[in-house]
C-alpha cells in the first residue's frame, strides 16, 4: 500500500492510498470527504478539484453529513420532554445537519497509518439546535481486495440525536461526464418509506413490489426515472429511502453496475435503511471533471431511517450521554466477471 499527502487546500489536505494492484482512494479533511475511488482506471466519485469545493457544496458530494442526516419533518423533534427548534434550510424541515452540518467544515487528522486516516470534530452543545457536545470521528481504510471501510464513531457528553451519513455519487462509466441513468441498481430491500409533499417521511412502510422501486433484482435506473408514479413525480426522481432487508445485521445493501456491465460497486452496512437519490436537481458549474449535471451521479446514502427522531415506530437515533456509537459500510469495487 502507498500513501501520499499532499496540500489540497488552505488548511485541508488531500490523502491518498493506493494498493498493489493501481486501484486508489482519495480523502480529505474538508467535510471528511471521499474524493476519489479509482479502480480499473476509472474514477466513480463525482467531486471538486479543491477543499474550497467540497466546504461550499451545495449537493454535499462525498461528505460525512451530520449531526443528522436527512429531513426532520419541522425542522424540530423532542428529547426527554424538551423540544429542540434547528434550521430550517428546506421547505418544512431541516437538512443534513442545518445550515453548517458537519459536511462543510473543516475536520482535524487525528491518525495517519499505511493504509488508513481518521478524521475526528467536535461539535458543541446547541450546535445547529442539536443538544450535548459530541466528538465524532471517521476512519477510511482502504484494501488489497479494493475495499474501503469507512467508519463513524461517537459519543455525546449528554442525550441526543444523532444519523451520518457519507454522502458520495458515483458513476461507474468509463467517461465521468456521462449519464448514470443508465446504469443498474440492486437494493436488497422489500419496503420503502414513502415522501410527503415536502419531501418528509410520515412513518409509513410500503412495498417495493409494483412499484418503480422494486430493485429487488438488478434494474436499468431510467426505467424507475421515467415512470409517472406520483412518488417519483414528488422527488423529482428516484430520491427515496429504503428499509434493507438484512435489518441491523452487517451484510450486503446495494449493488450498482457501469452501464457497460464491468463494473460493479458493492455496498456493505450495519445500518437498517439507504437513501438513494439519482441526482435529480444537480447542475454546478465546477466538478473536478467538467460541470455536474441531473442524474450524472447516484448517490446512495447507508443511514437509519428519515424523521426517526418524530417517529416513534422507527429504530431510534437517540444516543444516550457517554454511550459510544459505532458504525460501518464497507464500499467495494470490481470487474463484473460475467460480462
Amino acid at each position: 500500500m502507498r500513501k501520499s499527502m499532499t496540500l489540497f487546500g488552505e488548511n485541508s489536505f488531500l490523502i491518498t492510498f493506493e494498493n498493489e494492484s493501481g486501484a486508489s482512494v482519495s480523502v480529505t479533511n474538508a467535510g471528511a470527504a471521499l474524493v476519489s475511488f479509482i479502480a480499473d482506471g476509472r474514477d466513480t466519485v463525482l467531486g471538486y478539484g479543491s477543499a474550497s469545493g467540497y466546504l461550499a457544496s451545495p449537493s454535499y458530494q462525498g461528505e460525512l453529513v451530520g449531526r443528522y442526516a436527512n429531513r426532520i419533518a419541522g425542522a424540530r423533534f423532542s428529547l426527554n420532554g424538551k423540544e429542540y427548534r434547528l434550521y430550517e434550510n428546506v421547505k418544512g424541515a431541516s437538512l443534513h445537519g442545518g445550515k453548517l452540518g458537519f459536511s462543510h467544515r473543516e475536520w482535524d487528522i487525528s491518525v495517519i497509518s499505511p493504509d488508513s486516516v481518521t478524521f475526528s470534530l467536535l461539535s458543541p452543545d446547541g450546535d445547529e439546535g442539536y443538544p450535548g457536545e459530541l466528538l465524532i470521528e471517521v476512519t477510511y481504510r482502504f484494501t488489497e481486495q479494493n475495499e474501503l471501510f469507512v467508519t463513524v464513531t461517537a459519543e455525546a457528553k449528554e442525550d441526543t440525536v444523532f444519523n451520518p451519513v457519507l454522502h458520495p455519487y458515483f458513476n461507474l462509466n468509463k467517461n465521468m461526464q456521462t449519464s448514470a441513468a443508465f446504469h443498474k441498481l440492486q437494493v436488497f430491500a422489500n419496503e420503502f418509506t414513502p415522501l410527503s409533499d415536502t419531501l418528509v417521511s410520515d412513518g409509513t412502510l410500503l412495498p417495493v413490489e409494483n412499484t418503480p422501486y422494486d430493485f429487488r433484482e438488478p434494474k436499468i435506473i431510467n426505467e424507475c426515472l421515467v415512470s409517472d408514479h406520483p412518488q417519483i413525480k414528488a422527488g423529482g426522481g428516484l430520491d427515496i429511502n429504503f428499509l434493507l432487508s438484512k435489518g441491523f445485521e452487517f451484510g450486503t445493501a446495494v449493488k450498482l453496475f457501469s452501464e457497460d456491465g464491468e463494473m460493479v460497486l458493492e455496498i456493505s452496512t450495519d445500518r437498517p435503511a439507504v437513501q438513494v437519490y439519482s441526482s435529480n436537481s444537480l447542475d454546478e458549474p465546477n466538478g473536478k471533471c467538467g460541470p455536474l449535471f441531473k442524474n450524472q451521479g447516484i448517490a446512495i446514502e447507508t443511514q437509519m431511517l428519515p424523521n426517526s427522531v418524530n417517529i416513534p415506530s422507527f429504530p431510534s437515533t437517540v444516543l444516550k450521554k457517554g454511550e459510544k456509537y459505532k458504525s460501518t459500510t464497507v464500499y467495494k469495487l470490481y470487474k463484473n466477471i460475467s460480462e
